[in-house]
């Protein structure tokens, strides 16, 4: 067999036209040629490797490739074409000469060598050591008095992150107000543009305007309510259709007082109330024939009826009676005075007859006497 020193494996120098299949042995060093024995197939072939074509013809008895000892069988020049398997899969060898493309699931192949990985016989309490022993204390909160984030490390070295810096160009100019005047919640956006959202449906309140029939949101509206009221007290009493209930004083407020029946009587005229005037008995007697009502009581047929009875003023209502209270005491003092009088006449009178039947009596005895 002819020893030669190859160029490279293109080159056929220092063969001249050499045949194909013709074996030599290469004692050169050069480019991607070794020593050792090549033939010619359109470039020089080390035996041993292959090109790009496929090993094929092989026997039954020879049906698998192995490497024995130290030494190497095969190499591939460029790649090893491998025909079968899907992709993922990996080609593993059972122990007895054959070999099987397998799909390996790695997260169990991990579990169930926990033991061999970590040295123990449970993954996750290991894994859980191994993360223990490597993690490190640290530390993220907000000051909200300086609106920033606060990172404390594993050296307790703090870092400050400022809330602005973090957001930046991010951040627009925005603002959520309550307008108590409207009752709507009003949202400014970046470009100055208002949205208002109307909360008044969504305010529970138990007294409603009387003119809007929502929730009343203020304390100078005009409220009303179709339940029962109590103050005090937390369940109506036995009074039937009771609509308010007040354990304790009610205080209200009006714009006169009764005592202007007073002023009116000994004055002969009122400044607390000027179209009052005190009448006597005999002008009330003719006003109630008249009327079929006391003078100064609001009469039935000015009063609003409804379907549970009449409704009134209970304040004015008050103040009437109390003024024909007052008008009530003035006509008894008027009668007792008139009584006193009288009875004063009456007993001048008496005096009189019983001094006059003293001297009649004196009289007819002196004339008894004069005729005996």
């Amino acid at each position: 067999m002819p020893r030669v020193a190859l160029v490279n494996t293109t080159d056929n120098s220092p063969v001249t036209n050499p045949a194909t299949s013709l074996m030599i042995y290469n004692t050169a060093t050069l480019n991607d040629v070794t020593p050792g024995y090549y033939y010619w197939n359109n470039k020089w072939i080390r035996v041993g490797t292959f090109d790009t074509g496929s090993l094929y013809n092989l026997t039954s008895a020879n049906s698998a490739l192995s490497i024995t000892g130290g030494g190497q069988l095969l190499t591939a020049a460029t790649s090893l074409d491998i025909n079968g398997g899907t992709d993922g899969q990996v080609l593993t060898s059972n122990g007895t000469n054959s070999a099987t493309w397998k799909t390996l699931d790695v997260p169990a192949q991990i579990e169930s060598n926990a033991a061999t990985i970590v040295g123990g016989t449970n993954f996750n309490e290991e894994l859980e050591k191994v993360i223990k022993s490597k993690e490190t204390l640290t530390s993220l909160f907000y000051d909200g008095g300086k609106h920033s984030l606060i990172f404390t490390d594993e050296n307790n070295t703090k870092t400050e992150f400022e809330m602005i810096d973090l957001v930046g160009d991010a951040q627009t100019i925005t603002n959520l107000t309550v307008n108590s005047t409207l009752g709507t919640l009003d949202y400014y956006d970046e470009n100055k543009d208002t949205y208002s959202l109307d909360i008044g449906a969504a305010v529970k309140e138990p007294w409603f305007g009387s003119e809007s029939n929502k929730g009343a949101t203020t304390n100078t509206e005009n409220i009303y309510t179709q339940g029962w009221v109590g103050i005090g007290y937390t369940t109506p009493s036995a009074a039937p259709n009771e609509k308010l209930r007040v354990n304790g004083a009610i205080s209200t407020v009006n714009s006169y007082y009764a005592d202007y029946v007073f002023e009116d009587y000994f004055k002969g005229f009122s400044d607390i109330k000027a179209d009052y005037k005190f009448k006597d008995l005999k002008s009330v007697d003719t006003f109630i024939r008249t009327n079929k009502h006391l003078p100064g009581i609001t009469p039935i047929n000015e009063l609003e009826k409804t379907k549970e009875g009449y409704s009134f003023n209970v304040s004015e209502l008050s103040i009437q009676l109390l003024e024909k209270t007052e008008e009530l005491y003035l006509h008894v003092i008027e009668q007792n005075k008139q009584l006193e009088a009288k009875e004063l006449e009456i007993k001048i009178l008496k005096e009189a007859s019983e001094a006059m039947e003293l001297r009649l009596s004196k009289l007819e005895t002196l004339l008894n006497s004069s005729l005996k």
